[in-house]
């Protein structure tokens, strides 16, 4: 991890809320809230941790940590959908920066104060993403041979951490169309950042955030849902349309082939990873193209104005309405 921030730097601010997401987190929540409560910013004046219609032991830990520090409160809603989450959070935040990270990230200890620094930087900015990076987990070495370029290459916003102006964001919204976030919305983080003007969105690459490599199979999942999220902004939200385009282009452009090769640590696994492109190069499109025909197929067999398919933190758990009877959604 990155070197502790100067304590002259991240002592003083705006305030700033930090919302958690937490959707079935009770192995990784505790040290989630532990790492933001070891964060080097002093002005977090609350966190606020929103359990979205959890079934295991989340909001019991999480409300454990908020008897030890008073500026935090679980909010216990029953209601589903991320989006829905986002709202609540979001209106119940009152300071003029809030940071909005998931329940299965440890956060650098300088993470929410190089992101309160980047709206100094950057007086127009909206909205600031943080750069979310895997740790490897021992036997996932196919998961990692077939990941992504760091997420700091991303053009759109991380969902894992990202910071907002509060004032701004609102202006941004508000100029957009919308008083909220669509309570449809699959993808927050790419609907926030078609949202944002191409002036409104900055990246701050040394605001970190950890997680853990996921299988192999929750990957490909992962891509689906993407997948959908993707064609449901283009085909429902038309007047977005035209800068999803344009965050799509510059993704394909910053993935370089030679972006992964340029942050892997240690010569064996870029050897490794030199050898392994020629069956890569083969391989990665056919599943991509496998992958885009799946999102069409859930696309076209789900309601997504009635139904939310549900997925965060890389779970995905089936949602099945009163009725419904067709079409199998991830």
């Amino acid at each position: 991890m990155k070197q502790p921030c100067e304590e002259s730097v991240s002592s003083a601010g705006e305030p700033v809320t930090i919302c958690v997401f937490a959707y079935n987190e009770e192995r990784t929540i505790a040290a989630t809230l532990q790492s933001i409560s070891e964060q080097s910013y002093s002005p977090i004046v609350r966190i606020l941790v929103g359990a979205n219609g959890c079934q295991d032991r989340t909001v019991d830990i999480a409300q454990r940590f908020a008897e030890q520090d008073p500026r935090c409160e679980v909010l216990d809603l029953s209601e589903r959908g991320k989006a829905r989450t986002w709202n609540v959070l979001f209106r119940l935040a009152d300071t003029p920066v809030v940071v909005f990270v998931d329940g299965d990230q440890l956060l650098d200890r300088c993470a929410v104060a190089k992101l309160a620094e980047a709206f100094v930087a950057h007086p127009s900015a909206a909205l600031v993403g943080a750069s979310a990076e895997e740790i490897y987990v021992p036997g996932r070495y196919l998961s990692w041979l077939f990941s992504a370029p760091a997420d700091h290459q991303r053009t759109s916003l991380s969902g894992k951490l990202y910071a907002a102006h509060r004032a701004r964001l609102e202006r941004a919204l508000i100029k957009a169309g919308y008083d909220g976030m669509p309570k449809r919305i699959m993808s927050d983080d790419l609907f926030l950042s078609a949202v944002a003007s191409s002036n409104g969105l900055v990246h701050e690459r040394e605001a970190l955030a950890y997680g853990a490599m996921p299988k192999m199979r929750d990957r490909i999942r992962k891509e689906v849902r993407c997948h959908v999220a993707l064609l449901q902004l283009t085909r429902e939200f038309l007047e977005l349309r035209a800068r999803v385009d344009e965050l799509e282009a510059q993704k394909s452009e910053s993935q370089s082939k030679f972006a992964k090769l340029k942050q892997v640590e240690g010569w064996g696994k870029r050897i490794v990873l030199v050898l392994s492109y020629p069956c890569r190069r083969l391989v990665l499109p056919v599943a991509y193209a496998l992958i885009r025909r799946r999102a069409v197929r859930i696309y076209g067999t789900s309601s997504l104005d009635a139904a939310w398919l549900r997925c965060e933190s890389d779970k995905v758990t089936p949602l099945k309405l009163d009725g419904d009877t067709g079409g199998e959604c991830y």
